[in-house]
């Protein structure tokens, strides 16, 4: 059998860190997102290897990751290859991405057939509670939904709202994505808000409010507005977690 997936990456515009329990579970999270079209890449064959494992991954790519994924499928026998169009570890949630397009081709191999909830949740599922990346939702619901959307973060489970195609395309106008050259481990920024203290609750408030009230802002089409807002959203994301920058990033900002 030959299966091929592709999952994007996201650049995440508000609510950051909302998504990350235990902030999430006590107060709820919102997280505004945007998917682009520059994906991981997973191919699989079944057949040209069938005595064990062959994995070709990008570069810097922890081949633990994926043995992971195939252990919680049950699978040690195929040919793998992954790749990316961006630098991994370059804080677009490529390793998100990566585990929703692994659970895709793993769960088809396997003949299951997973709801796009069910493969964000496995994927977020075996990121943080086997491999140990601890972190929020946002980038894996990102990875396998695509497209623009409000994604909102609670006990009960999780809400999408997209926006329109035409919106996004507006909105991709008054965008720049720029590679500074920076690499970071995701995982070990966000273990920032395992244990919260007052201020951060304070700030990841403000975060969330933030969310909500860009989501008016967006649907108005006042992107003068919502660059402001952009940031406004930095300067709290800052306050909530002190990992998130550095003195390079604040330089080029």
């Amino acid at each position: 059998m030959k299966i091929y997936a592709q999952a994007p990456v996201r650049i995440g515009l508000f609510g950051g860190g909302t998504d990350v329990a235990p902030y999430r579970d006590l107060y709820g999270g919102i997280c505004i997102n945007m998917a682009i079209n520059l994906y991981q890449h997973i191919y699989i064959d079944t057949e040209v290897n069938p005595r064990s494992v062959d994995i070709e991954i990008p570069k810097n790519g922890d081949p633990n990751f994926y043995w992971e994924f195939f252990k919680q499928f049950g699978l040690d026998q195929m040919f793998i290859k992954s790749y990316c169009d961006v630098p991994i570890q370059s804080g677009l949630g490529s390793s998100a991405s990566a585990a929703a397009g692994l659970v895709t081709a793993l769960s088809r191999i396997k003949g299951e057939n997973f709801t796009k909830e069910q493969i964000a949740e496995k994927s977020w599922g075996i990121e943080v509670n086997k491999i140990g990346l601890y972190g929020g939702k946002q980038d894996q619901y990102a990875a396998v939904f695509g497209g623009f959307n409000k994604f909102e973060f609670n006990r009960d489970g999780v809400k999408q709202t997209p926006f329109s195609k035409e919106l996004a395309e507006e909105m991709s106008k008054h965008i720049l994505l720029f590679y500074t050259g920076i690499t970071r481990d995701n995982s070990k920024i966000q273990e920032g808000f395992k244990e919260l203290n007052d201020k951060q609750i304070k700030a990841l408030g403000q975060v969330k409010s933030m969310a909500q009230l860009a989501e008016t802002v967006i649907l108005k089409r006042d992107w003068q507005e919502l660059g402001k807002m952009l940031d406004d959203a930095w300067f709290f994301k800052k306050a909530s977690n002190n990992g998130v920058s550095n003195q390079k990033i604040d330089e080029i900002y």
